[in-house]
């Protein structure tokens, strides 16, 4: 049964014939504009079951109400579903009053990574504005929750308890009753699909996940979830749990062949935070990119974990597309690494960098400036390391101290956050240091860093070559200034 309710002055009056869905990624300032891919996976969880549109007000650059309101209306949604991150979850907050205030009938959900993170506090700080929240891996309880709420017609006031009290993560506070069910990581991820229909990845800017890329069209994907690690500053593990699981090897080279035939993309980026950690998956995967003759550029802009590269391994990665890699070092201070619970070792990290750059990989280098009791002359060791190694890129970012973390907690007493903030701005200042000192350390190491004459031109280059300069420009100024 579908249940698309008519409308009649913005309120519902009876008749069903189908569902139709609108999900939305939220505006945030970003330094890439891609496709929400978590948005597609619901999409593609539940695509047969309702109609579904995704509205990304990060492409359309889009802040206020005013156009969102007026698209609900026009599109008479059944449902409206929120991604929520830490940059945008507080204007939210602002579009779930306005929706029910102006279309009060609309079902309204919240879900993304900060439902996951704050999942003790999302039920208060939307109050009834958000009649569901879900917490964690949210495809397979999204479709359970709209099979619910289509067997009763969209009409909340007559959905039982126990129709919602099985659905891994569910929140709401409806007919007088609330439910806080816990969410557990979804095992079998093989057969997630992407509704890259509803994505329209070719619609979007040249503003790629990692800034840069060498062939146009590109797109992120993703292949694997979870992380084992314990690294302080990451809240990871709260939305996707710690086992790390990949999708079907199958599901994945259709999807390829998807956006290569239909999308026409050229490249692609792999956004998982540990695809590299089941070597047998990437070798298949690798063959199989050469046995397809797709041709593709493809790289890994997340940070990648080296102790699970060896000699032959980069070489197949090579041979099949990968050109550019990124690696999480975060500081040169050992005191700093192991409050970050970072089990790194610095030489080692060098060695392995020489070994990827063996092949003709480029490498971008990950650091983290300002951590909680971290010293200038600390911050100072990490900028002289990144000149010592053979990187191609750095990114010099300020320490965030997210909710559900470890460092969170140490730094909680001198936080210092806004709606929109990014990696560029202050939110947290070490003891000893004002907010001018520490942007001027940041900005210090950007200079020192690209200043260089063989990374300058050939970072003149890239830049000259790619399209969306002017998006490149805006972020140098923002990170800069």
């Amino acid at each position: 049964m579908f249940c698309r309710r008519n409308w009649q002055n913005g309120l519902y009056y009876s008749g069903f014939d189908s569902m139709k869905i609108l999900l939305i990624n939220p505006y945030c300032v970003s330094d890439g504009i891609t496709p929400p891919l978590g948005l597609g996976f619901l999409s593609g969880a539940v695509n047969d079951i309702a109609e579904v549109t995704i509205l990304d007000l990060i492409k359309e650059n889009e802040k206020g109400t005013g156009k969102l309101i007026a698209f609900i209306r026009q599109g008479r949604y059944d449902l409206v579903g929120f991604k929520t991150i830490e940059p945008n979850y507080l204007r939210v907050k602002e579009y779930l009053r306005k929706i029910k205030e102006t279309v009060p009938a609309v079902i309204t959900v919240v879900g993304g990574p900060q439902a996951s993170i704050l999942r003790d506090k999302m039920a208060d700080f939307y109050d009834r504005d958000a009649d569901f929240i879900i917490c964690g891996e949210g495809e397979i309880s999204f479709r359970e929750l709209c099979l619910v709420l289509m067997k009763h017609q969209c009409q909340l006031d007559t959905v039982r308890l126990d129709e919602l009290s099985g659905i891994s993560g569910l929140q709401t506070r409806i007919n007088g009753f609330a439910i806080t069910n816990e969410f557990v990581p979804i095992r079998d991820i093989s057969g997630l699909k992407v509704d890259w229909t509803a994505l329209k990845p070719d619609e979007y800017p040249p503003v790629p996940h990692a800034g840069f890329s060498s062939r146009f069209p590109v797109t992120s994907v993703a292949i694997s979830r979870g992380c084992p690690h314990h690294c302080s500053f990451c809240a990871a593990h709260n939305v996707m749990g710690r086992e790390v699981r990949y999708r079907s090897l199958e599901v994945v080279i259709r999807e390829i062949r998807t956006l290569t035939g239909q999308y026409g993309m050229k490249e692609l980026h792999i956004i998982d935070d540990n695809f590299i950690t089941d070597t047998a998956y990437v070798e298949a995967f690798c063959r199989r990119l050469i046995e397809e003759g797709f041709n593709l550029r493809w790289s890994l802009p997340n940070g990648t974990r080296l102790e699970h590269l060896n000699d032959s391994l980069l070489d197949l990665m090579k041979r099949s597309g990968l050109y550019s890699l990124s690696v999480g070092i975060e500081s040169a201070s050992l005191r700093i690494l192991k409050l970050m619970h970072k089990n790194l070792d610095l030489e080692k990290t060098a060695e392995r960098i020489r070994l990827i750059k063996k092949h003709g990989i480029l490498v971008t280098g990950f650091f983290i400036l300002g951590y909680p009791t971290e010293t200038r002359r600390e911050m100072m060791e990490t900028v002289d390391f990144s000149l010592r190694i053979p990187l191609d890129l750095a990114n010099f970012m300020l320490f965030h101290p997210y909710e559900g973390t470890e460092a969170y907690e140490q730094a909680r007493d001198s936080i210092k956050t806004a709606m929109d903030s990014t990696f560029a701005d202050v939110a947290f200042i070490p003891s000893g240091l004002t907010e001018t000192e520490l942007k001027n350390i940041q900005r210090y190491a950007f200079l020192r860093f690209y200043l260089r004459p063989r990374i300058f031109i050939h970072l003149l280059r890239e830049i000259i070559e790619m399209q969306g300069k002017k998006y490149i420009f805006r972020r140098i100024l923002r990170w800069l200034f």
